[in-house]
């Protein structure tokens, strides 16, 4: 009887559960090798890693409040998504109103309640249309316009999307201002302030058909007043104290009826 008979010498391992090919990415994983001649490697997850698919940031961007996201698995890399945005409250630089000013304030939100405030600067109100225009000549730096529509930016021309009073403040570092006579729709109707602490020189005639309101202090800067209250017939009261800094331009600076200043 030559039939063989055999006896198995090598045992292979159990890797039933172990159904994959290789470790998925993110993943961690053991590894099962039958032996017995098959050094084929098989895998089964250890861990599952944390879905942060909606967190896409590197970091949360400054002026925001974020959450944060860690895959976990051997993977600790955070990633950040967005929850609220502060407010930008730029040039409100002040923890409080001085005395006697007449202040602005802005509360940056996401959790920081805490109100700053700025004053008042070159402001005033303008009546406008739908897509009504208004532009400015500005000389300086570091200085912000409020449109009062939400939007506060440095672009010297804006358009009004829909009709209304808007209140404009100017603040900052401006040295010159004049208010252009080019596709002026917006019109200017009342006059608060003229608080800008390094201006030179302030010409509002391209205004003042339709300016109304009281006229109020004058910068200690001032040097030029040519055209300032040039043909402002509405505005009342008694012109402030000249600066001493005034000396150019006082021949051109009141409205016609009126040139002299005492």
């Amino acid at each position: 009887d030559n039939t063989r008979k055999y006896k198995s010498t090598c045992t292979q391992k159990d890797c039933s559960d172990y159904t994959l090919s290789s470790c998925p990415s993110g993943y961690t994983c053991d590894s099962c090798t039958p032996g017995c001649g098959n050094t084929t490697k098989k895998y089964k997850t250890t861990c599952t890693p944390k879905d942060c698919s909606d967190y896409t940031l590197s970091s949360c961007p400054t002026g925001y409040t974020c959450e944060s996201c860690t895959r976990g698995c051997g993977n600790n890399t955070k990633k950040y998504k967005k929850t609220c945005a502060y407010a930008s409250c730029t040039g409100y630089t002040l923890t409080s109103c001085p005395a006697g000013e007449e202040c602005k304030s802005c509360t940056r939100g996401c959790g920081d309640n805490t109100p700053l405030y700025r004053t008042k600067g070159l402001a005033f109100q303008v009546d406008s249309p739908a897509n009504g225009k208004i532009s400015f000549s500005i000389s300086g730096s570091d200085y912000q316009i409020d449109w009062g529509d939400g939007t506060i930016d440095t672009k010297k021309t804006h358009t009004y999307a829909a009709a209304g009073k808007y209140d404009i403040d100017i603040f900052g570092g401006v040295t010159s201002f004049s208010i252009s006579s080019s596709d002026l729709t917006a019109k200017p109707i009342k006059l608060y302030s003229l608080n800008l602490p390094k201006a030179t020189r302030i010409h509002l005639r391209e205004a003042c058909p339709t300016l109304t309101g009281t006229i109020p202090a004058l910068p200690d800067s001032l040097t030029d007043g040519r055209y300032m209250f040039h043909g402002c017939t509405g505005l009342t009261g008694t012109i402030p104290a000249l600066p001493d800094s005034l000396t150019d331009g006082l021949h051109r600076w009141l409205h016609r009826p009126h040139r002299q200043h005492s």
